[in-house]
């Protein structure tokens, strides 16, 4: 071969085994990828984890799989990632449980076969708050009244009896209402007023303490004076 064939057929040679080098490098990085999204779910993340609280635990960190991914960089995309997709996915199940929870709730009204369109939630609710579907911790309060004034608007038209009664209930609830509100002020300012009455308690203690500190330092420089007088005249004398 001449001088320029050989030149040709080194630099090809050169060339593929660069490619070669580099498909290996590709897939020790897939491999090395794979086997640290594996550490990412042994490690029972969550949607709101950190890569800080990750990368610094001695158990992930000293991981051959945490290791194999060289550059911290690449280590911290492939958590943020999982960590993301960890968080669409609990979100997704909480929108799930919320709409089963509601579900569960309407189900719940629907059997109330008692219920009109001017039933008082105030007085309902007191009926049904120890039934699971009512208590399910993906409902809150709002939601409840929001889902009982959407149900109501179905249920058939009070009777004359009905609406009176229901009159009736509603003003025994307001009130009811009304005096928990007011007992509840009242036990506050009773707390406020024990409070400042301690407090004055208190500050009186410490200033009767304090005089008796005050009468007790002028006694004692009264003695350390007398004793001062005595040892001069006795010098006086000698």
């Amino acid at each position: 071969l001449s001088a320029v064939e050989r030149k040709a057929a080194f630099d090809a040679y050169c060339r593929e085994r660069a490619e070669i080098e580099k498909e290996e490098k590709r897939k020790k990085a897939k491999e090395a990828k794979a086997e640290f999204y594996k550490l990412l779910e042994e490690a029972k993340l969550h949607g709101k984890s950190t890569f800080s609280s990750f990368s610094t635990n001695s158990k992930w960190a000293k991981d051959s799989r945490f290791k194999a991914v060289e550059k911290v960089r690449d280590r911290e995309a492939y958590f943020k990632d999982f960590v993301e997709q960890l968080y669409k996915k609990e979100k997704e199940e909480k929108r799930k449980e919320r709409d089963k929870a509601k579900e569960c709730f309407v189900a719940l009204l629907k059997e109330q076969e008692y219920l009109r369109r001017n039933s008082v939630w105030a007085v309902v609710k007191k009926k049904i708050d120890k039934d699971e579907r009512y208590r399910n911790k993906n409902l809150d309060s709002e939601t409840r009244q929001k889902l009982f004034d959407e149900h109501a608007k179905t249920c058939p038209e009070p009777t004359e009896e009905e609406e009176a009664e229901a009159k009736r209930l509603g003003e025994e609830a307001l009130e009811a209402a009304n005096a928990a509100k007011e007992k509840a002020l009242n036990e506050r300012h009773e707390n406020e007023e024990r409070d400042r009455e301690r407090r004055k308690n208190n500050s009186s203690s410490n200033n009767n303490n304090s005089s008796s500190s005050r009468r007790r330092e002028k006694e004692k420089e009264k003695s350390e004076k007398i004793v001062e007088k005595t040892a001069e005249e006795k010098a006086l004398e000698d």
